[in-house]
């Protein structure tokens, strides 16, 4: 910008002079990214949810009280079900007992056993109509009807209840079977009941683009690296450039020790000499690399082959690639999506196999924190690694990886 000019009097009126070959266009997403023109406001509400402190946005809220609210009404008609079904066992139970005159059995029963069995036994012909077979608890029900009430048992008003509880079940059923229908039923009662039905959201949804400062960031500093002090950032003058990065870019670094690290790009930060990989720590531009490292227990030579993506990380903090450092040593990391890998072993008497090939294709993708699958037993004499396949990235995100030569490359055991 040339100048800004404040002619704010009772309305705000501020004038921004452009620099030469400078468009409006190009700045307006600066402007609001870097001044208060535009302000963001987070809601991040802190709730207790199942007797633990969480916090869920707004929609993550509605969204769990609407399920949870279909779930109590389900419940709640499921438990009314129940209710409704034992009504109908203990009607249909009542009116068979009076209608075909089973009472008469127990007249001349003396124990108590016998009369629960004679009870049972005459309801057998008659089992199709009840929900269950005839219970214990069904029996003692039947057995405390008042004599009045069986001589003046109503068959018809029986046979009305009978029809009024099959009624409600239908009801139930119909509600469980449109549950979402019936949750929304219930919120308008709600409303009614509360006298809120009239009232009419005065606020409206809409959608607008914030503009973040990252998007608008240009990146026009570079980031270099120095291998022989071993410094790494964007005061660093020594060295090789390895990204264009604005000041809010975060980096990764591979060491060659095989430890990892995410850190805002720096301005000078010592990432040690023989760095093996720099690049954007972007997770979705990290979920597209697959990192193939190859590395051997000091102790019995043994060659291992890992395969995984660096997805997930905090800021500042280190990760190791390796099992660990003490007994393994990396000794290679590409980032080829698949490469022939051939082994030269060293030569010993009466060795037939002397060399094999192996493709990084052939072996899954795993978490960073997994363990590799073992290649070789015998002892290397060399690593000779070739690209199957070419792999084509922008300019402006291609990663630097410091063992990957075009056509091939050569490691000594």
């Amino acid at each position: 910008m040339a100048s800004i000019t404040d002619f704010t009097t009772d309305k705000v009126n501020i004038e921004i002079d452009l620099q030469r070959n400078t468009f409006s266009k190009d700045i307006v997403k600066s402007l609001y990214a870097y001044t208060l023109c535009e302000t963001k406001i987070s809601v991040n509400p802190l709730v207790i949810k199942d007797n633990m402190p969480v916090v869920m946005s707004v929609s993550e809220i509605i969204r769990y009280h609407a399920s949870h609210l279909m779930d109590v009404l389900r419940q709640e008609l499921e438990l009314k079900k129940r209710h409704l079904l034992e009504d109908l066992q203990a009607r249909t139970l009542e009116r068979i007992f009076v209608e075909e005159r089973i009472y008469k059995r127990i007249e001349t029963k003396k124990t108590a056993e016998d009369v629960e069995k004679a009870v049972v036994t005459g309801f057998k012909p008659f089992e199709e109509q009840l929900l269950h077979p005839i219970t214990h608890d069904d029996v003692e029900r039947l057995l405390k009807i008042p004599i009045r009430r069986i001589s003046l048992f109503d068959i018809s008003k029986n046979h009305e209840e009978i029809d009024a509880i099959n009624n409600g079940l239908k009801d139930v059923e119909a509600k469980l079977a449109d549950l979402k229908g019936y949750s929304l039923g219930y919120i308008d009662m709600l409303k009614s009941s509360l006298g809120i039905a009239s009232h009419r959201r005065k606020t409206t949804v809409k959608s607008f683009e914030t503009v973040d400062v990252k998007e608008v960031a240009q990146r026009n500093l570079s980031l270099t690296y120095d291998p022989v002090n071993g410094y790494l950032g964007t005061a660093v003058k020594d060295g090789s450039t390895m990204l264009s990065v604005s000041e809010f870019d975060r980096v990764l670094v591979i060491r060659k020790d095989g430890s990892y690290m995410v850190i805002d790009a720096p301005e000078k930060e010592f990432v040690g000499k023989g760095m093996l990989y720099c690049g954007f720590a972007d997770k979705d531009e990290l979920e597209k690399i697959v990192f193939t490292i190859l590395y051997r227990e000091k102790k019995t030579k043994f060659l291992f082959l890992k395969r995984c993506r660096i997805t997930s990380f905090q800021l500042k903090k280190l990760y190791l690639l390796l099992p660990d450092d003490t007994h393994y040593q990396l000794l290679k990391l590409s980032t080829l999506p698949n490469a022939e890998l051939k082994v030269v072993y060293k030569p010993k008497p009466g060795m037939r196999i002397k060399e094999e090939t192996f493709y990084f294709g052939d072996y899954a993708v795993r978490g960073s924190k997994a363990g590799g699958y073992r290649l070789t037993v015998k002892e290397i004499e060399s690593l000779k690694l070739r690209a199957v396949k070419e792999v084509v990235t922008t300019e402006s995100q291609t990663p630097t990886l410091f063992d990957d030569a075009d056509g091939g490359e050569e490691t000594d055991g």
